[in-house]
């Protein structure tokens, strides 16, 4: 009898390993539809962009970028054209509206004087 019972228990754990490992194929079925749905997903959604880029022709033509690269030289020289007159100009030496007013007032005065003296 001793041989029945261990035959028994081992038929129990062989059983319960047999439901353990078919749920785990279970598992596994899921993720396996579930990664299959995702990439049927993932393929319409790269057909769509695909055909949004086509259409809005995202692609770039050589000569449109040729044309951009040619109008970014154009601005780069423009730039350093108004650089150079900005150098030029030295904003650092030049007089407020009202510095030169009161330098007018004080030249016009100092000729008032003068008059005043001479008479």
């Amino acid at each position: 009898m001793p041989e029945r019972t261990s035959a028994a228990k081992e038929f129990e754990l062989l059983k319960a390993a047999v439901k353990t490992l078919d749920s785990k194929i279970e598992l596994l079925e899921e993720k396996i539809a579930t990664m299959e749905k995702n990439q049927e997903v993932i393929g319409r959604t790269l057909i769509t962009l695909n055909e949004k880029i086509k259409t809005s022709g995202g692609g770039g033509s050589g000569e449109e970028l040729n044309e951009l690269r040619s109008l970014v030289e154009e601005l780069q020289a423009k730039v350093g054209e108004m650089k150079g007159v900005m150098d030029m100009v030295n904003p650092l030496e030049l007089v407020r509206e009202s510095q030169v007013k009161e330098i007018v007032k004080d030249v016009l005065s100092k000729k008032k004087e003068a008059v005043e003296k001479k008479r």
